[in-house]
């Protein structure tokens, strides 16, 4: 019998890391029921600390208003011998980051349509949980907080869901964000998520719009070498046009993408379903075909063996009767070694190993943090639990330990001397059958020379160029010279390409090399003037502030320029003289403030008394 958790049947660990763990299981009821669900738990050493345990409660809570199609769905939160657990709907599918890992494996690309149909999707289970509000009419103020490609995840039957609300952010919350701590992945967080302001609804929207880019680019957008230079990424938000990226792709969409991931909050989406009209807008104008339909049968095509597989054997994948499994005499499912893992179907296993094109690899000195249940990109809460240390598999010896047969163990049936008779022959044949046995295996355990040809693989003639010229180029993170460079890889692998040019954004590219000569050409983005922001203010209010003939508002209002602009900005008001102030936009002052002073009250002339006719007759005379 399977290892039982309470009343279900645990069937084997799908993940574990970070806060918990996830299990496949199985409930049972009468007449033969039954129904697989996913059973997630929190950690043994996290059972005793009250903080993690409201996080966990926190989740369940927030989930359990959550009823929508596009939102996975929880069915209980309990506990059992001090384990708190949440067991929710199983989902046939995969999150979106290996779903484009093992695309790529299979030699696919996902379609643009379905790109947008997955976001637009993802979109409508967001506004839901942004708009929710309680029985009284208020609003829960939800706000994931996390969103990122482990997240979005994608059913064999063409569904989108949302999943892990772990770290989001709801009215009524037993915890809270401490000032400056940041919750979420850096690399898909928003300039005023990493500024340590507060958030709102638009945090989400930004961070489904980094998705979005990056699926439609294959190029990470802020993440960097270490989380620092990421941090300072997400707040400088450089963004160059997902066309000047990947040039094959239709128009109309950048303005969307862009606007999605817009610095300033006011100017993105107000809402996940004006984005999501947006994505709809443009798949109708362009009449692409991108329903649930066609998403499932994409699916079918880059997991046709797994599917296969599951048709025969069920979703346990051919792994070992329950019986067969050691118990493991103890209801806390942390605390089961021995339960197996998810199998893997054919080629998945690869696909697990495949480095995963929007993941820049981890610089030597900053070792990558322990992966959590959805993926090697972790997401940061106020405090991280320690990850015990894993061992080696189990079962796995060097290769180059041999068989060593000891002669004095194989006895004689004669003692009356060594190999005397029929019955000392037998025993000459025996030991010399087991030596021949010992160099034949020996030989074949040996490394296979390989044959000619094979010693010289298919070749790839990688030319690289940039626009402009002379900048960094790397393969796979490591620098291989200036641009432009040529240089000859192993075909039928991806490799991630860089450039790097001093006064330019930093470029990747993920590429498939062919066998034979190959052009890459990466354009250059110079670097936007980082910019600052100024508070103009006038005593009295409401002075009309120009800059030469251009008028750029009225006091008081926010001023942004490029940093260490110079500007003459001109003040106007009725009654008050004008004032003409030297403005730099130099980033040290958070304010500018004139004091307008009153013009004078301009006196009449007196007028020149009539001339008499005296003075007539003086003139005359004269």
């Amino acid at each position: 019998m399977p290892p039982t958790f309470g009343r279900y049947e645990l069937l084997k660990r799908l993940a574990g890391g970070g806060m918990g763990e996830v299990y496949l299981a199985r409930q049972r009821g009468l007449a033969g029921f039954s129904k697989l669900l996913v059973i997630k738990t929190l950690l043994p050493h996290l059972c005793e600390d009250e903080e993690f345990i409201h996080m966990f409660q926190d989740e369940a809570r927030i989930t359990a208003q959550l009823i929508h199609p596009n939102i996975c769905q929880p069915f209980e939160f309990d506990r059992v011998d001090g384990t708190y657990y949440i067991a929710m709907e199983y989902l046939r599918g995969e999150d979106v980051r290996r779903l484009w890992k093992a695309a790529t494996l299979s030699g696919l690309t996902v379609p643009t349509p379905l790109i947008c149909r997955i976001i637009s999707d993802a979109a409508s289970g967001l506004d839901f949980a942004h708009n929710l509000k309680d029985a009284h009419g208020e609003p829960f103020g939800i706000v994931h907080r996390d969103i990122s490609p482990q997240n979005i995840l994608v059913t064999f039957e063409g569904g989108v869901k949302l999943i892990d609300f772990g770290v989001a952010k709801a009215q009524g919350r037993l915890t809270h964000t401490r000032t400056g701590a940041l919750k979420g992945k850096y690399s898909y967080m928003s300039p005023e998520q990493v500024n340590g302001e507060s958030v709102d609804h638009r945090t989400d929207i930004f961070a489904l719009g980094i998705v979005l880019y990056e699926l439609l680019t294959s190029v990470r957008l802020f993440k960097a070498d270490s989380d620092v230079s990421t941090i300072d990424r997400v707040k400088r938000a450089v963004i160059p046009k997902p066309s000047s990226v990947n040039p094959s792709l239709p128009p109309g969409l950048d303005a969307i993408v862009l606007k999605a991931l817009d610095r300033d909050a006011t100017q993105r989406f107000q809402s996940a379903q004006e984005m999501r009209l947006a994505l709809e807008d443009w798949l109708m104008e362009e009449r692409k075909p991108a329903s649930s339909a066609h998403l499932a049968e994409f699916l079918k095509r880059v997991y046709k063996e797994r599917l296969e597989l599951e048709a025969r054997h069920g979703p346990m994948l051919g792994e070992p009767e329950p019986a067969s499994m050691p118990h493991p005499g103890a209801h806390r499912p942390p605390s089961m070694p021995n339960l197996p893992r998810a199998a893997s179907a054919p080629g998945q296993a690869a696909s697990d190993s495949l480095p995963f094109p929007f993941d820049a690899p981890p610089s030597p000195q900053e070792p990558r943090a322990p992966a959590d249940a959805h993926g090697p990109d972790q997401t940061r809460n106020e405090r991280t639990p320690s990850q015990p240390s894993r061992g080696t598999n189990p079962g796995s010896e060097p290769s180059s330990q041999k068989s060593v047969i000891d002669l004095s163990m194989i006895q004689t049936e004669s003692s009356s001397g060594p190999f005397r008779g029929k019955k000392g022959r037998r025993v000459l044949v025996a030991v010399g059958s087991a030596i021949a046995i010992v160099g034949f295996s020996i030989f074949l355990l040996r490394p296979r020379e390989p044959a000619p040809h094979e010693l010289l693989p298919a070749q790839a003639q990688l030319s690289l160029a940039t626009d402009p010229p002379g900048a960094r180029v790397s393969i796979d993170g490591r620098q291989v010279g200036t641009s432009p460079h040529e240089v000859s890889l192993a075909a039928g692998k991806s490799v991630r390409i860089g450039a790097q040019l001093d006064g330019y954004e930093p470029v990747e590219r993920v590429l498939e090399l062919a066998a034979g000569p190959q052009r890459v050409v990466l354009p250059l983005l110079r670097s936007a003037a980082p910019q600052v922001s100024l508070l103009i203010k006038s005593d009295p209010e409401n002075a009309e502030v120009s800059d030469g003939a251009r008028i750029v508002g009225r006091t008081p209002f926010n001023w942004t320029a490029t940093k260490g602009e110079q500007r003459t900005l001109t003040f106007r008001l009725a009654g008050f003289r004008d004032l003409q102030q030297l403005v730099t936009a130099s980033g040290a002052d958070a304010d500018l403030s004139v004091r307008l002073t009153r013009a004078e009250q301009q006196r009449p002339s007196p007028q020149a008394s009539p001339p008499t006719d005296a003075d007539q007759a003086i003139k005359l005379e004269r």
